[in-house]
Formats: C-alpha cells, structure tokens, sequence
C-alpha cells in the first residue's frame, strides 16, 4: 500500500494488522552478524539505565505488515554443541524442536519439563524506525533504522492497537500522522548472575503526526524504509530433515529421561540409551511463551562467553 491510500484508508490498515497479529500469535537469514542497516537502545549497566525516542514505520510497498516475526531456538546440548536454528513454525510447518519439547514435556518426567524450558522457542521481531533520540550515539538521530525488539514491547504496540478498554482509543504506532513515538526506557533487572535491561517503563507518548505533519517530509522519511521479508523468508530456514540432523548431532539419540530425540533418526551402536518413557499425544507447542528481550540478551551473553 501506498503512502497516500494509507493516509486515507486508517481503519481499514489497523483492521488488517489486528488480523495479521492474531494469526501470528496463535501459532506458529536472521544473522547474529553486524548489520549497518539494525539499530538497537543502549543500555549502560554501569548506571543501570538507558534511554531512546523512536517513531514506528509503516510497511513498505509490496509487505502487508510493518514487522517481520522469526521464531527461533538456542540451546548448548551435552555434547558441547550449540543448537542454534530458526524454527519453521515461522512458516507454519513443522519443527523437530518443538515436536521434542512436547514429548519431553509430556513425559511426566519435572527434569524433561526443565528441559523443554531451557529449549524453548525464542520470538524476535523487526520493523523500521525513525530514530529521534539516542543520547548513546546522537549520529542515530534522524536515520531509519531496523529495530530487532522481542515479546515484551510488541505486547506495548498490541495494546496501543487493540485496547482492552472500551474507554481507551485504539492507536496505530506505525501511522506517520495518527500515530506516537515510542519512548524506550531501560531499568537494570537482576537474571541470574547478570544484570539485564528491563523495557517495562516504556511508553506511548501522546498522538501527534511525525515530521510535524509535514507530508514531504514523511514521504522522504518513509522511503528510507527497508523491506522486512528477508527476516522471515524460505531462503533462512533450513529444511526439516536439515534440522533433525542438527538436533540429533546437539543432543544425541535419546534425551532428558531417555525420550527420543527425533523420531525416524537410530542411535549409534556406540551409545548407550536408557529406556524411553510412554509419552502422551504429540503437541508442537506444550510450553506457554515466556521469552522477551532479558531472555534474548542473556541469551546473547552466554552465547560470546562459552563460544
């Protein structure tokens, strides 16, 4: 959709994003690599705090959505191996991870259930931005970003949207006139031996139309947009038997109290294997998602430190 019919067909766009999130929710190449085009707040651990002002962008011409959702999973198996892989129940299909944490979780074994936590799907998503304030690196200001946030805020722009609250107004972030700025605030929260930002004081600021409602000038901004599909695209995701063989490398045969790792796939006659437990009907998503952005950034530093 066009910058122009967008500005005229406002309900009809935030209709759209409510059935598009709705669909995302109930079911289900990133890189790890420096990407000029990302930006992301500054937290400084020192002083515990950090800050930002951003202004969310519409989709870009050809893209339904103003965001792109990756599912992924990222774990050290007892080999040594790191597991980490996007899940294709991204694109709707089956994943052996996720068929794994169901027959771990169905076991009725609380050691499998622990498992199948740390194992857990991690959900990330990306969206263009325009940077108004980053008191971090002020060169930020006034460019268009990708923004990789998790659970945590895409619940804030939820709510913005489709409030629960008959008295509250929805609001769509992503609209250049009608929407708000974002003001990313970061407190210091203790998890584990680390300590990680915390994106809870965040808030919506009041309505007001980005570039002061000057339409050359969101036009100029808004054709810096990047386009978000490579993020969720075929092309990044292994196929199916690509990432049994993965898993299976990462965690063996047989895994927790013995459940089988992945189905169709024999142990080597060299490994020893303890006797699996009847498990219950396969379901592909027995654990509720909890992952938000102190997961993915503890995630992060674990994963520099033992590499």
């Amino acid at each position: 959709m066009s910058l122009s019919n967008l500005k005229k067909n406002r309900a009809e766009v935030l209709a759209k994003l409510k059935a598009a999130s709705e669909k995302q929710s109930s079911g289900g190449s990133s890189s790890r690599e420096v990407d000029a085009r990302q930006w992301r707040p500054i937290f400084d651990k020192e002083r515990g705090i950090g800050s930002a002002v951003i202004r969310f962008l519409p989709a870009v011409e050809g893209e339904d959505l103003p965001w792109a959702k990756l599912i992924k999973h990222a774990f050290k198996g007892p080999t040594g191996k790191w597991y980490i892989e996007n899940s294709l129940r991204t694109i709707d299909k089956s994943d052996p991870v996720a068929l794994l944490n169901a027959r771990l979780w169905n076991s009725g074994v609380d050691s499998d259930k622990d498992q199948a936590k740390l194992q857990k799907q991690k959900i990330e998503y990306y969206t263009n931005v325009l940077v108004i304030k980053d008191p971090a690196n002020p060169e930020n200001e006034g460019k268009v970003k990708i923004y990789r946030f998790g659970p945590m805020i895409f619940g804030m722009i939820q709510e913005k949207m489709f409030p629960k609250f008959e008295e509250d107004t929805p609001l769509n972030p992503f609209d250049p006139w009608d929407g708000a700025n974002f003001n990313i605030k970061m407190v210091a929260k203790q998890v584990g031996k680390d300590v990680v930002p915390n994106y809870e004081k965040s808030v919506f600021g009041e309505p007001a139309a980005m570039c002061g409602g000057d339409d050359d000038a969101i036009d100029k901004v808004y054709s810096q947009c990047y386009a978000l599909s490579e993020f969720s695209a075929p092309a990044v995701f292994k196929t199916e038997d690509e990432l049994k063989r993965k898993l299976f490398d990462v965690l063996g045969a047989k895994t927790g109290s013995g459940v089988v790792t992945v189905e169709g796939l024999e142990a080597p006659a060299r490994e020893a294997t303890a006797p699996r437990p009847t498990p219950k009907a396969e379901d592909e998503s027995p654990i509720p998602d909890t992952s938000d952005d102190e997961d993915d950034l503890e995630f992060l530093k674990s994963l520099v430190k033992d590499m």
